[in-house]
C-alpha cells in the first residue's frame, strides 16, 4: 500500500515541472514620459440637402435675354433693389419708331 502512495506523489511532482527548470523570459519593455495636454477636436463630414428658410422665384412677364444680374447666388437683397438687366434691343428700336412717327413739338406749336 505504500508503493502506490509513493508512486503517485512522485508523478505528481514530476507533472508539476519541478521547480529546477527556469524559464528565459525577457524582462517586457516599458517606457516612462512625462504627460503631456493634447487638443482633441471632432470632425464630421456628412452629405445631405440643405433646405434654405424663406426663398423667392423671381420671373419675368416679358421673354428678353437677361444681360446682367445685380446680385449673386446667396446674397440678401433689399426692396427697390435692381435685380436683373434685360436685353434692350427690341425696346429700343420700338421707342425710336414711336418718336419717328410723333409729331413734332416744335410743330403744334409754344408749350
Amino acid at each position: 500500500m505504500r508503493k502506490p502512495l509513493i508512486l503517485s506523489l512522485m508523478l505528481c511532482v514530476a507533472a508539476c515541472g519541478g521547480g529546477e527548470e527556469k524559464r528565459d523570459r525577457p524582462a517586457p519593455l516599458v517606457t516612462l514620459g512625462a504627460a503631456t495636454q493634447h487638443v482633441f477636436s471632432d470632425r464630421y463630414v456628412a452629405v445631405g440637402t440643405a433646405n434654405a428658410n424663406e426663398q423667392v422665384s423671381v420671373r419675368a412677364p416679358v421673354t428678353e435675354r437677361i444681360t446682367q444680374l445685380g446680385f449673386s447666388d446667396g446674397d440678401y437683397v433689399r426692396q427697390g433693389q435692381m435685380l436683373a438687366v434685360l436685353a434692350q434691343g427690341q425696346e429700343t428700336a420700338s421707342l425710336a419708331s414711336a418718336q419717328a412717327r410723333a409729331p413734332s413739338r416744335s410743330a403744334t406749336g409754344p408749350d
